[in-house]
């Protein structure tokens, strides 16, 4: 049942993706592939819960610590501020 679940979930992410491509703050590459980084990974680590993998250290599976590294550094990335352009938010 998992790979439908995950199916679905990656059809979640790619919504967002899209819904996010035509926004000027998300216009730097790095920023969109760091968001992709988060929501995958969030969503590989939500799966393994429903998985029977080999745990490791505090009960999580070595895909959710991979999981954990991406998302950081997804974050990092959609944090990034862009020299070239200005954010909106802020005045």
């Amino acid at each position: 049942p998992t790979p439908v679940l995950e199916s679905l979930m990656a059809l979640v992410v790619m919504w967002a993706l899209l819904r996010v491509e035509p926004r000027v703050e998300w216009q730097p590459p790095w920023r969109r592939f760091g968001l992709y980084l988060v929501l995958i990974s969030l969503e590989r680590f939500a799966i393994e819960f429903l998985r029977v993998e080999r745990k490791f250290a505090l009960g999580l599976s070595e895909a959710q610590y991979i999981a954990m590294i991406l998302i950081t550094l997804g974050a990092v990335l959609v944090l990034r501020r862009s020299p070239g352009i200005s954010n909106p938010e802020r005045v």
